[in-house]
């Protein structure tokens, strides 16, 4: 069959790759001039009144993010690949992702529709904060059905449960908000959502720092913190729960324990740094 040769042949392909996330949103309408065959009323309207597992609790409105698969699930603590892809593209081209690109229902703001999509999740990561009280700067596990929802009839608007926040949780989400100021605040448009981040991030290490988080969640967090803000509490975090993890190891031992690693990406960052980090 036939095929295209061209400088652009593959920029269908990441329009259409990154247009998925756009029709995996959650809680809002897909109207068919942004969402063509996949346009749909809006799902999970019961997230606005969720709930812990067992039922108590204040409610909390926790609509938006994006369906994790099929089974139209949110997890905070698989986020931070596709939320650091999206900034790390920008920020190594920030011309390459104009606003009107992916034909999202923000294309026009002024803002790049990349950065659009990626602020819808992580809007929607500081509903899954507790953001007061004893248990502040925890971070929920994720929102889910209590059972599969049925094939039949009105589809997707089942009543829905918190399940109790984990130190994963707290760890990924200060990551990625710490990882977001620093491409946000760069966009005047996006300073105010930079400084909503921030705070959140900042919440969640003192959650972690509380909680005697295990050194891959403190890695987790840490290193992203400290490329924000050059803390010393940050780099000292990160220094100590980076030997923890790696010990002695060396060479393909050593790159094992990186593989998949929620902290993988921060740490070769990291490890490039300019002195004192290049050391670690």
């Amino acid at each position: 069959s036939a095929f295209s040769i061209s400088a652009d042949v593959y920029a269908p392909l990441f329009r259409d790759a990154m247009r998925f996330y756009f029709l995996q949103r959650c809680g809002m309408t897909l109207d068919a001039a942004h969402a063509g065959a996949w346009a749909r009323a809006p799902c999970h309207q019961a997230d606005a009144k969720a709930v812990e597992r067992d039922g108590s609790g204040e409610p909390r409105d926790v609509r938006g993010g994006w369906h994790d698969a099929g089974d139209t699930n949110k997890y905070p603590p698989f986020v931070r690949d596709p939320l650091c892809m999206m900034l790390d593209l920008y920020d190594a081209r920030p011309a390459a992702f104009p606003d009107g690109q992916l034909g999202i229902a923000e294309s026009g703001n002024g803002i790049p529709d990349l950065l659009d999509e990626a602020a819808w999740e992580l809007d929607w990561l500081l509903t899954m904060q507790i953001a007061r009280g004893p248990a502040a700067g925890a971070v929920d596990d994720q929102i889910t059905e209590r059972v599969m929802p049925p094939f039949a009839g009105p589809p997707f608007q089942n009543v829905r449960r918190l399940l109790p926040p984990n130190l994963d949780a707290a760890a990924v989400c200060a990551s990625v908000w710490a990882r977001a100021v620093r491409t946000f605040e760069t966009l005047p448009g996006l300073k105010t959502r930079a400084g909503r981040y921030r705070a959140a991030a900042e919440l969640s290490w003192r959650r972690l720092v509380a909680d005697k988080a295990k050194p891959a969640q403190l890695l987790t967090a840490a290193l992203p913190l400290y490329q924000l803000t050059g803390g010393t509490e940050y780099l000292t975090a990160a220094t100590r729960a980076l030997d923890a993890e790696l010990g002695t190891k060396t060479g393909d031992a050593a790159a094992e324990k990186f593989m998949w690693a929620k902290w993988d990406v921060a740490v070769a960052e990291f490890a490039a740094s300019p002195e004192p980090v290049r050391r670690v």
